[in-house]
């Protein structure tokens, strides 16, 4: 049976194998759905080209994205699986095509609605589905052009820097509208910032550096807010263009950085913060370097040290309890 799986945040008519999001975090979890799938039923994927919209229509091939060899070389010598791109199964026929993909593959087509409900099966059926999860996030690399790009980028930048998703932009400012406290201004950021370096000296001593990780067009005021702290300020935008990378791209760049980074500062109401800090814990990182911005509890004071970063999922992933607050 060909089992295909809608793994789309938005529903709509394409010509092809795609996957539509509208973020990578919510990429990667649909994708890790299908793969979980492709686990479970002990089938190749077939991988969609990867589109999105954000302001405008973007669309990339998945290698230009993520590093298939390795994530292949996980996949096969822990599952028995691999992943295949739509455009490297083109040399078939419709009708061969179709039969190689009902007998070898899962194949992701969103023109299918509703049929996402295999892996929430599978993952009560799977005692290690947990562990499997972990694994996948950590094994789903950037491509060699853009870690090449990442490592260019921290180059330019002392060994030890802050790297901080400020999630200042209008469109989560008007998703967090109305589940205070999830957006912050950047001066109201910095000035948690400025405490909060203050009272963890052994953890920023020596950082004279900071990488700002989001998408900000207001380059030149940032720069100015955080030279008052005494931090010379890098972007991704100081040496490239939209014309060169996409913006999924240019997240996976970010995300790239800020695993490396010293110390990461992120917003606990924000998915690819919290990928961030997930990423961070499983390769090593330790909890005491990573910062959140939020509160913690309700009518918490603005000038406040930040608190450790905390998830809903903190004790499900890492065994352990955090305070975490979020009001909807």
């Amino acid at each position: 049976m060909w089992w295909t799986i809608n793994t789309t945040l938005t529903f709509t008519r394409t010509d092809g194998f795609h996957n539509i999001a509208d973020g990578i975090n919510m990429f990667k979890n649909r994708f890790f759905d299908v793969i979980f799938d492709s686990i479970c039923y002990r089938r190749h994927l077939i991988a969609p080209k990867i589109r999105m919209f954000f302001n405008s229509y973007e669309s990339t091939d998945f290698s230009n994205m993520f590093d298939i060899d390795h994530f292949n070389g996980y996949l096969y010598n822990h599952h028995g699986i691999f992943v295949v791109e739509k455009r490297c199964v083109n040399n078939y026929d419709s009708l061969r095509e179709a039969k190689y993909k009902s007998k070898h593959c899962i194949a992701v087509d969103n023109h299918i609605e509703n049929n996402n409900t295999i892996s929430n099966n599978m993952y009560s059926s799977v005692p290690d589905s947990l562990s499997i999860r972990k694994n996948l996030t950590v094994h789903l690399r950037p491509c060699l052009r853009l870690k090449k790009f990442s490592r260019l980028l921290e180059g330019r930048m002392n060994q030890k820097y802050i790297c901080l998703h400020m999630r200042t932009e209008e469109d989560f400012k008007i998703y967090q509208q109305n589940a205070t406290p999830g957006y912050y201004t950047m001066k109201e950021i910095i000035t948690k910032l400025r405490l909060t370096m203050r009272n963890f000296p052994s953890i920023f001593k020596n950082i004279g550096d900071i990488y700002i990780a989001g998408d900000h067009n207001n380059t030149e005021e940032i720069q100015k807010e955080f030279e008052l702290l005494g931090l010379n300020t890098f972007t991704k935008k100081s040496i490239s263009s939209r014309d060169i990378f996409t913006y999924m791209e240019l997240a996976l760049v970010d995300q790239e950085i800020c695993e490396n980074a010293t110390v990461f500062i992120g917003n606990n109401h924000s998915a690819w913060s919290e990928l961030v800090y997930y990423l961070r814990i499983l390769l090593g990182r330790s909890r005491e370097t990573n910062f959140q911005y939020n509160a913690q509890e309700p009518n918490e004071e603005l000038n406040r040290t930040m608190h450790q970063f905390c998830t809903q999922r903190e004790l499900e992933y890492f065994g352990r309890r955090c305070r975490y607050y979020r009001r909807l």
